[in-house]
């Protein structure tokens, strides 16, 4: 597999957060590696496969997310960034595992992989796209998450708190000739 350069990755997460912005025709889907959810019984597996995430959600929100995701192209954390690094459908350790990761955040070029296990509880990354800013994808499309910005791809500078980084690294699959460090 050819490498893609760090600028390809950028651009591809911020043509991803543009069409969803635009168009909103992408959405956060716990799972989701870019399918494309075409029906409610496609949704229902996804999550039928994650009864454990998905148990946090009513029935209620879980019909919500179903209305709000039908006929979008779904992608989890790893998914999204997996798909804008290379179109690779690892899920986020394999994404870790794959990169070479730096202890200080500050330390990562753009186009590099921002991880975090949240204290130990969980695992998350998004894109780092330069300029102390990021891209992740994080929450699924219920009425509440869609009214308060946290559904679909964010974008939003990495030291604002929204996500406690850990980490950043650099992704094997990514080139990284002409980046240069925040």
């Amino acid at each position: 597999m050819a490498k893609r350069t760090w600028d390809e990755a950028v651009k591809n997460g911020l043509q991803a957060y543009c069409s969803y912005i635009e168009q909103n025709n992408v959405c956060y889907l716990y799972g989701a590696k870019g399918t494309y959810l075409d029906s409610e019984a496609t949704i229902r597996e996804f999550m039928r496969m994650e009864p454990g995430y998905f148990s946090r959600y009513s029935d209620a929100e879980k019909a919500q997310i179903v209305k709000n995701s039908i006929g979008k192209i779904a992608y989890d954390c790893s998914g999204f960034v997996g798909w804008c690094c290379t179109g690779d459908r690892q899920y986020s350790t394999g994404q870790i595992n794959n990169s070479v990761l730096n202890e200080s955040l500050a330390a990562g070029p753009a186009g590099s992989i921002l991880y975090t296990t949240y204290g130990g509880r969980g695992r998350h990354i998004g894109l780092d796209i330069g300029y102390g800013y990021c891209l992740d994808m994080a929450y699924e499309s219920t009425d509440a998450n869609i009214q308060v910005h946290r559904a679909g791809v964010r974008l939003y500078r990495i030291k604002d708190g929204r996500v406690a980084w850990e980490k950043s690294g650099k992704s094997n699959v990514v080139d990284y000739t002409g980046s240069s460090n925040r």
